[in-house]
């Protein structure tokens, strides 16, 4: 299951998640879905409730079950997290480069050297 949630954003102390995990009660089954669809989900006339609360127990089961997913995937070497940092970098300079090359960016180098320009002309007016 964890390599499955590892790219979703579930949340954290820092940010609000974009997805929830959602568990079918009935059948165990766990879902990730996108915050507004899991608020759906929760929200259901309680007739066609697909989903709930859990008891703390259930949490523990639940909560175990995933630490031993993800305590059973290996951890990245230093070298793989290096090179998952030079791809970032990578991909970072491409998009710099090619907002730098768009029509706004133009516009705004030209905007800044006219005001700096003026800026000049008024310090030696002075």
């Amino acid at each position: 299951m964890a390599p499955s949630i590892t790219p979703l954003n579930l949340g954290s102390s820092d940010s609000p998640a974009d997805h929830w995990l959602v568990i079918d009660r009935r059948t165990g089954a766990i879902h990730a879905a996108e915050v507004a669809e899991a608020r759906q989900l929760v929200s259901q006339p309680s007739g066609r409730q697909r989903c709930g609360t859990i008891s703390q127990e259930e949490f523990a089961i639940l909560f175990d079950r995933i630490r031993q997913d993800f305590e059973s995937q290996p951890m990245p070497t230093a070298e793989a997290v290096m090179e998952s940092l030079r791809e970032q970098h990578r991909i970072v300079r491409e998009m710099v480069s090619w907002l730098d090359a768009t029509p706004q960016a133009q516009r705004a180098r030209d905007r800044m050297r006219r005001l700096a320009e003026g800026d000049r002309r008024r310090e030696g007016g002075r």
